[in-house]
């Protein structure tokens, strides 16, 4: 009797179609919080980790097709949001040449705005404490699951009046 194993593909490019190109090294700010330094250069894409195992590489697959390759300390933490759309910035050598990765902006998950922090609650309310300091967030829908103890997490879904209604999450562990 043979034994037939399925084969289970995973693919990482939900948000694939969300993706927007995007590289600059002029003065024009990204749309969000995610500066480049002086002369740095920024680019949006669907986040992706090429030869996963011990050397793992995250790249930015930009919606024209096109890749960048990310290295750096925080390269990492991007690498965690895997699927997900962002914007990072930083340094690179030259056209072609990876991008060390600076600073970084969450951007969509599965197609819905999305926003990176930790979880804060107090009178019964949740917010968002952003990951890059900005304005606390008051969240509103599916907050009950997010444990309270998540050191990271991504919220997405929709803003309804003057809360953001999450709709998914995700808690970043080895932040």
């Amino acid at each position: 009797m043979m034994n037939r194993f399925p084969l289970i593909v995973l693919v990482a490019a939900g948000c694939a179609s969300a993706g927007t190109a995007s590289s600059s090294t002029d003065d024009a700010a990204p749309p969000s919080d995610a500066r480049p330094a002086s002369g740095g250069t920024c680019a949006t894409g669907v986040v992706g980790v090429e030869a996963p195992g011990i050397a793992p590489r995250t790249i930015l697959r930009a919606q024209d097709g096109s890749a960048t390759l990310l290295e750096g300390p925080e390269a990492r933490r991007v690498r965690l949001l895997t699927g997900a759309v962002v914007t990072a910035c930083g340094q690179a050598a030259g056209a072609g040449s990876p991008l060390v990765v600076e600073t970084f902006d969450l951007r969509q998950v599965d197609g819905m705005e999305a926003y990176l922090g930790s979880l804060r609650r107090q009178s019964g309310r949740a917010e968002l404490d952003p990951a890059d300091g900005g304005v606390p967030i008051p969240l509103g829908g599916a907050v009950d699951p997010i444990p309270a103890e998540a050191p990271m997490l991504w919220v997405a879904g929709r803003w309804a009046g003057d809360r953001f209604e999450v709709l998914s999450f995700g808690v970043l562990t080895g932040w």
